[in-house]
């Protein structure tokens, strides 16, 4: 029995259509990083949450926090481009301390967009890469599998 034999039409369009997807999550990562890069104010954040995970030997030091752009305006909290809110951010251990001590975190946000924020520390730079490289391995098994599945029709035909 070969691989080709169970890569049904179906299985093919989902392998591509998953390529398509993850391709497009690429370009909303790298729309909001760049956002935040070109139009970007600074802000004291509140610490809402605050949390020490260890995994195998290592710790994380993690908080959430929520800011107001304006005097009554409602408040923000970490998200992605995916619309999830009130997301972690980890921080190294010397922040994570300040900032739990102080109750208060330095926060980047996009001017034109709020919800599009990060601590000040992080680098900001775009998943993008990885979106967009596992995107075009699913694109291009998936295409292989197009090929192969066209070509053993046309063979048992």
């Amino acid at each position: 029995m070969k691989l080709d034999d169970h890569a049904s039409y179906p299985v093919v369009a989902l392998i591509i259509l998953c390529g398509v997807g993850l391709g497009i999550f690429g370009t909303l990562s790298k729309k909001g990083a760049d956002e935040l890069k070109a139009n970007s104010q600074t802000i004291e954040a509140r610490i809402t949450t605050s949390e020490i995970r260890e995994k195998n030997g290592k710790k994380s030091h993690s908080v959430k926090y929520a800011f107001a752009v304006a005097e009554g305006q409602p408040e923000v909290t970490r998200g992605d481009f995916l619309g999830r809110k009130d997301l972690w951010s980890t921080l190294a251990e010397s922040e994570y301390q300040s900032a739990v001590s102080s109750g208060k975190l330095k926060v980047r946000y996009a001017k034109t967009n709020p919800a599009n924020n990060m601590p000040e520390s992080e680098s900001g730079e775009s998943s993008a890469a990885l979106f967009w490289g596992l995107g075009g391995v699913f694109l291009v098994i998936g295409i292989i599998g197009l090929v192969r599945r066209v070509r053993l029709g046309t063979e048992t035909a």
